[in-house]
């Protein structure tokens, strides 16, 4: 039998090529992946050329799981807000404040001012609030977007490598008529 031993398998997230194009072959932001293979047909590269071959066949085999890159995402929560500051300790800070508030009583004019101040602040919280959301909103049409045009190009792609292949078959056929 083969006793050579078998090459370890090179886990998802340790591959360096893989992790270059993670955020393309995985997650929410996943597209459509094209390979493309570059061959010679002169028989100095022949080799070579089956070596490329081999490895484009492997990898039209993967299937990569979104699992992990879904818990990921959802551990990438935003904690901080576009100043740097924690968004968490901003919260207990609004959340102190309002009890501060509740505990007062509007008895002089320093705590009317203070009235002020929170209606204010309130005001702010919602514009915030509004303006995190029309954020949101534009990322996510950004993504869609971007998804859209990643389809495109690899529409293309496939396209262009058809039309390769199809020219590469019309010059092998030519050459084989041509018995050379």
């Amino acid at each position: 039998g083969n006793t050579a031993p078998k090459a370890p398998i090179v886990p998802f997230r340790e591959s360096k090529l893989t992790h270059l194009f993670m955020n393309h072959l995985a997650g929410s932001t996943a597209g459509k992946t094209v390979m493309i293979v570059n061959v010679n047909p002169q028989p100095a590269d022949y080799d070579e050329t089956q070596h490329v071959l081999n490895s484009a066949t492997i990898a039209q085999s993967v299937k990569i799981s979104n699992d992990e890159f879904v818990k990921k995402e959802k551990a990438n929560v935003q904690t901080h807000d576009a100043n740097g500051r924690n968004l968490k300790r901003i919260a207990e800070d609004e959340k102190a404040a309002k009890q501060q508030q509740n505990t007062r009583r509007p008895s002089d004019s320093r705590s009317m001012s203070n009235v002020a101040m929170n209606n204010k602040m309130h005001q702010m919280a919602a514009e915030n609030t509004a303006l995190r959301e029309a954020l949101n909103s534009l990322k996510e049409r950004l993504t869609n977007a971007e998804s859209e045009i990643r389809e495109e190009v690899a529409e293309e792609f496939e396209e262009m490598v058809a039309e390769i292949h199809e020219q590469y078959a019309a010059q092998k056929l030519r050459t084989e008529r041509m018995g050379v």
